[in-house]
């Protein structure tokens, strides 16, 4: 007698892995935008903990009401921040206290608080966010020159 078990894949792979969705931007883009992230981690960083996504796409500066697809690749597992931030121009961006987060992945339940995000192995997780580009602070915009100022 011979037994086969299987995965319910057949003999063929799982297929592409990982989030993927569409982002919404808000407001004017300030004109010292390095870039726009989306990131994916596997908990909040913080400052005494600054973890490294494990994957993230940059975006450049766009018309108002411009979208932009994501797709990050990862494997199945559990996440516990996905993020998009703006980054000034000149910042270090691996300093994540510098990050201005336009939008987050909530949690239903807490909605201030992120939210996990669970990838299951052979499929594509949808996400969509909006990014409220009026939520950099007007102190971190760039001040244009005054004519006959120094």
């Amino acid at each position: 007698m011979l037994l086969v078990a299987g995965c319910g894949h057949g003999l063929a792979p799982p297929g592409p892995t990982g989030v993927q969705g569409r982002i919404t931007f808000l407001g004017t883009w300030p004109s010292n935008t390095d870039f726009v992230a989306v990131a994916l981690f596997p908990y909040e960083p913080t400052a005494d903990d600054p973890v490294l996504p494990l994957a993230w796409q940059t975006m450049d500066a766009m018309p108002p009401g411009s979208v932009f697809d994501y797709n990050l690749s990862v494997p199945g597992g559990s996440y516990g921040f996905l993020v998009v931030a703006w980054i000034e121009q000149g910042s270090n961006i691996f300093d994540f206290d510098s990050w201005v987060i336009l939008a987050f992945h909530a949690d239903p339940e807490a909605p201030s608080q992120p939210g996990e995000v669970v990838v299951i192995t052979g499929l594509i997780r949808r996400i969509d966010l909006t990014a409220d580009l009026n939520l950099v602070p007007s102190t971190m915009h760039a001040i244009a020159a005054v004519p006959g100022g120094p």
